[in-house]
């Protein structure tokens, strides 16, 4: 299969001659937008934390830590998707807890973690099953080599 190289960028896909794959140095384009949908995710939960921080901060209030750690245990397997660590339990997971966390806090700003449940949830849906590696034959193996 060979791939039309025409076009350059960092972004931009190669189209093999079929046109049913685009590549671009072996990453599959699916791979690419769920890292993207993951770093829109990390920030967007960067984003909330902080907000939520300076809103219990400002009602005299201690923020609750269990809720800001729930949280930033989330970003863990984000920022793993976002360096090329691609996981789709991992994304799932993720997505899950976000979508508890967001309703543990619906009743004042949970609301706003929802873009992020969605990117979690695009990303994961978008990203190419993991290719597993052949199992070896072992009874051909052994037959090759003269023992019953």
């Amino acid at each position: 299969m060979s791939i039309d190289r025409s076009r350059h960028g960092p972004f931009q896909a190669y189209r093999t001659r079929r046109g049913r794959q685009s590549v671009q140095g072996g990453l599959i384009i699916g791979d690419m937008w769920a890292r993207w949908m993951a770093l829109a995710a990390t920030v967007w939960t960067g984003a909330y934390v902080a907000m939520y921080l300076v809103l219990v901060r400002g009602d005299s209030n201690s923020p609750a830590w269990w809720y800001v750690a729930l949280l930033a245990i989330n970003a863990v397997p984000l920022m793993a998707t976002v360096a090329g660590w691609l996981s789709r339990p991992a994304l799932v997971a993720s997505g899950v807890a976000l979508a508890l966390a967001m309703l543990l806090g619906l009743l004042s700003i949970g609301i706003l973690l929802l873009p992020s449940v969605i990117c979690v949830i695009v990303a994961a849906f978008v990203m190419k099953p993991a290719r597993r590696a052949p199992r070896p034959d072992l009874g051909r193996a052994a037959s090759t080599r003269g023992e019953k």
